[in-house]
């Protein structure tokens, strides 16, 4: 075989790369190469080394940017990165030593036991922010993130950890093939499924690209199904231009998808960058104080903030809600009974418009056995709540839900979180009071293509959370 023959897998096996590194034997094929599973000699270090496409190698030029960027990847390291060790030409093509992982991707896991829990769904997505927030800081875009890029490993103690694929690599094949975005398969560098509006018509590319791509694989966690799909590239590009994804809990309202996790799916996932998340770091900021309000916590005053987004009172105003002072209101004299001892320890407070929709809340609820008083606006149900050991809000904002939240902003504060919880029952279409909603960090959002099945099952989980609450607070010295 001569130098300039492209060898086959099988002529492979044996070759040594760059007089160090033995390949053992084949383990993958993508779009960007093979990977192979091989042992470095002296060291005898298990590695696995990534055989770009021959075509990606055309001259020198190539073969010089190559170089540039490969000491990038080498260069920079992260935890949860993929190490790139060495890299080198073979037979006319270029490859990269890289540490071989024992894990799946996250694809093979989606395969095999898809519906994630929402905890772990929050870990891994958390978890790959993390490495985009370390590698945007330093200007470095993945460009190509997707499911099958991230592997999954599993620690002695249990706990999973995520380590990404191919950091930089799009780019570089990006300029191996003098930049042009249309490869000779007719695709644009990149998956389709995950890529955004501005990668899909060839504009430059920021982190905020990255947030897209992750906003996509969120989405297909929590559903099952990617965002956007059709026959070909063209009509999945068009729909990631101007398509509005479908809203994870419309499309698989089986699953209890939680309104949080949602909320921060489709936020990742909006056309225009500035109305993506600024940053991976915040990315990851919501994903937590999601965490925390499915499991009845305030967010961790403890977590890096953005300043200016810190405290609750300046989430609402960055809401464009009420400010602090229209939160300081003097609650009126009201002609409302408190729920007292003899109701029970625990009740529900709902607020809704029976004469607007059709269904009935407090039927609803006390056909599940829940004592529920009804009322007419939030001042009637604060005072009625005053008695109950536990109490959950219900409020229905499906006629008025931006004035409705208004109103809401404003007393928020004079509730007791220890004792008192808000879900609000809302519309699914428009998203902006989801976004708003789930900005103020109530205990849950419903929308009506769920509501039976999921309303009695949330204020269940918020009295038992409640309980053991105020069981953990009674027995702290």
């Amino acid at each position: 075989m001569t130098d300039d023959a492209k060898p086959d897998d099988d002529d492979l096996i044996g070759a040594i790369l760059g007089g160090r590194y033995r390949i053992e034997k084949k383990l993958a094929e993508g779009g960007m190469g093979r990977v192979f599973y091989a042992m470095q000699l002296g060291l005898e270090r298990k590695v696995a080394i990534k055989l770009l496409h021959a075509h990606l190698m055309q001259n020198s030029e190539y073969k010089r940017r190559f170089e540039r960027e490969a000491r990038a990847m080498t260069a920079f390291t992260h935890p949860g990165m993929v190490a790139v060790h060495d890299f080198g030409e073979f037979k006319g093509m270029l490859y990269l030593v890289m540490e071989l992982l024992d894990g799946v991707t996250l694809l093979d896991l989606l395969e095999d036991q898809f519906p994630f829990a929402p905890e772990r769904t929050i870990d891994l997505v958390a978890q790959i922010c993390e490495v985009l927030a370390a590698a945007h800081e330093v200007g470095m875009v993945h460009r190509d993130l997707k499911p099958e890029n991230v592997i999954v490993t599993t620690q002695r103690d249990g706990r999973e950890t995520v380590k990404i694929l191919d950091f930089g690599l799009a780019i570089m094949v990006d300029q191996l093939t003098s930049n042009q975005r249309i490869t000779k398969d007719g695709m644009i560098s990149g998956t389709p499924y995950y890529m955004s509006p501005e990668h899909c018509s060839g504009r430059e590319l920021d982190g905020r690209s990255d947030i897209y791509a992750l906003g996509a694989i969120l989405y297909e966690i929590l559903c099952g199904e990617v965002p956007f799909s059709g026959e070909n590239a063209v009509q999945i590009f068009t729909q990631h231009l101007f398509k509005a994804p479908e809203l994870p809990s419309k499309m698989r309202p089986d699953l209890l998808i939680p309104a949080a996790l949602e909320e921060i799916a489709i936020t990742a996932l909006a056309k225009k960058p500035d109305e993506r998340f600024a940053t991976a770091d915040e990315f990851r900021e919501r994903l937590l104080d999601a965490g925390a309000i499915l499991r009845g916590e305030a967010p961790s005053p403890l977590r890096k903030r953005n300043p200016k987004k810190g405290s609750r009172s300046a989430r609402i105003e960055a809401l464009g809600l009420p400010t602090v002072e229209a939160r300081a209101e003097v609650l009126p004299e009201l002609d409302v009974r408190p729920v007292d001892a003899a109701d029970g320890a625990e009740s529900v407070v709902v607020i809704e418009r029976i004469e607007v929709f059709a269904d009935s809340l407090t039927a609803l609820l006390r056909a599940n056995d829940f004592a529920v008083q009804q009322v007419s606006d939030l001042p009637n149900a604060l005072v009625a709540s005053g008695g109950a050991r536990r109490c959950v809000i219900v409020l229905d904002i499906r006629a008025e839900p931006m004035e409705w939240l208004g109103r809401l902003a404003a007393q928020l504060e004079l509730l007791d979180p220890a004792r008192v919880r808000v879900v609000v029952v809302g519309p699914t279409d428009p998203i902006e009071p989801m976004h708003r909603a789930v900005g103020l960090h109530l205990e849950a959002y419903i929308t009506p293509n769920v509501l039976a099945s999921k309303l009695p099952s949330t204020l269940r989980r918020s009295f038992k959370r409640l309980k053991l609450e105020q069981k953990r607070g009674n027995s702290t010295p």
